[in-house]
């Protein structure tokens, strides 16, 4: 999971997943250990069905991530990323 997580990242790829329950795409940007231990991605969401869910930056539980699909899909990083994540 994780190496296919870093191959996206490395070839700026999107990535299509299943995340409680919701098809996601998003622009995978980072992946980090949380101060818990944790394992997490950091990335611009552009698509899912539940309409709350507004393109946005998120982060997502990599044990919780189902059904990775690379695509062939490209993206730039975005502007406003930052590589520090904000975590409480």
């Amino acid at each position: 999971m994780r190496y296919a997580l870093k191959s996206a990242i490395k070839c700026k790829r999107t990535v299509i997943f299943q995340y409680e329950g919701l098809p996601r795409v998003v622009e995978p940007h980072m992946i980090a250990i949380t101060d818990t231990g944790k394992w997490i991605l950091k990335a611009f969401q552009t698509w899912t069905f539940d309409s709350r869910n507004r393109p946005d930056w998120k982060f997502f539980s990599i044990p919780n991530i189902k059904d990775i699909i690379v695509r062939n899909n490209s993206f730039e990083f975005k502007r406003d990323f930052e590589k520090k994540p904000v975590l409480h």
